[in-house]
Parts: C-alpha cells; structure tokens; sequence
C-alpha cells in the first residue's frame, strides 16, 4: 500500500504545525465523541423525554446502569448540579456537569499513562516483575524489598500473566 500522496513537511516548523493541527483535529473529534456521549446518558436518563433530569429519574436510570443510588442521594446529586434550583437538571447543566468530569478523567489518565511509562522500561506496552523491581527497589525515598516488591506484582497482575497491564496496573496502583 503506497502512501506516497502524503506529503511529509519539509522543515521544522511546518512539522510543529501539522502536530499541532492533528492534537486541534484529535481533541476536536474526543470532545465530539464526548458530547454524543453525554446526550445518550442523558438521553436514557430522562425517562419521560420532557427535557430533564428529576432525582426519581435519576435513581432509576441508575438501576439501568448497575448503579444503586436511592431517592435521598440522588436528591443531593440533583441538588448539587442544578444551578437554576428548580429540582431538577436540565441538559445543559448535566452537560456542564458531565464536561467536568470528563475532564478530570481524561487529566488522570494522562497522569496515569506517564507513570506507566515510568515503570515500562522497554516501552512493550506492559510491566514485568523485573520492571517494577527496578522502580521500587532501586529508586530514591523509600525502598521496597525485593520481596514486597515481588508481592505486589503478584496482587496487582490479576490474570496472573506475568506482566501488568495498564489497565491491572491503574486499577491496582493509582485507584487505591
């Protein structure tokens, strides 16, 4: 397959450009995916499709979900994200909300995905013994025992595969 209709940019900062251009494109597609995203939820949410979110809806959907929640939570989640205090959330404010959120997610993830890195020396995209040994055992402020070291692994790596994961190692190391 010849990609050869692709031009490569011939100097540096043309090349600095056409990052910057694919970051604007990659957060501009994210932040789309995100919306859809959030009108489904909200969508799902709002049983009766009259345009918000009351805590009975609220409490419900959760249900729909896998999330317990009763009426008084759920009155205090409404509460907290109703900026108008009608008692109820509107797509906007849920949309706002939910902005937030993803936010946060997204910052820890970026978070999550350089301490990995830290960890995965050769840079295959997983985490052995001897990796984790190195970074526990040998770096500065406290050190672990090669035992302890060891120990965690063995907790952490739930497929028990011989290697972490990133998602065994965020859930085990940075979700505590």
């Amino acid at each position: 397959m010849s990609t050869s209709w692709i031009e490569e940019p011939r100097n540096v900062k043309d090349r600095r450009f056409c990052k910057m251009e694919h970051k604007d494109e990659t957060r501009q597609m994210r932040e789309t995916s995100n919306e859809a995203t959030i009108k489904i939820v909200f969508d799902k949410l709002d049983a009766n499709h009259d345009g918000h979110i009351t805590p009975e809806e609220l409490m419900n959907g959760g249900k729909g979900v896998g999330i317990k929640i009763n009426l008084t939570r759920a009155t205090k989640l409404i509460d907290e994200i109703d900026k108008e205090g009608n008692g109820f959330v509107t797509y906007g404010e849920f949309r706002a909300c939910m902005q937030k959120v993803l936010a946060k997610i997204q910052r820890d993830n970026e978070i999550y995905k350089r301490s990995f890195k830290k960890f995965d020396a050769d840079g295959n995209g997983f985490i052995d013994k001897e990796e984790l040994r190195q970074v526990l055992c040998a770096g500065g402020g406290r050190k672990m025992s090669e035992e302890e070291a060891e120990e965690l692994f063995n907790e952490a790596d739930v497929d028990q595969d011989g290697q972490l994961t990133f998602d065994e190692f965020v859930d085990y190391f940075c979700r505590i």
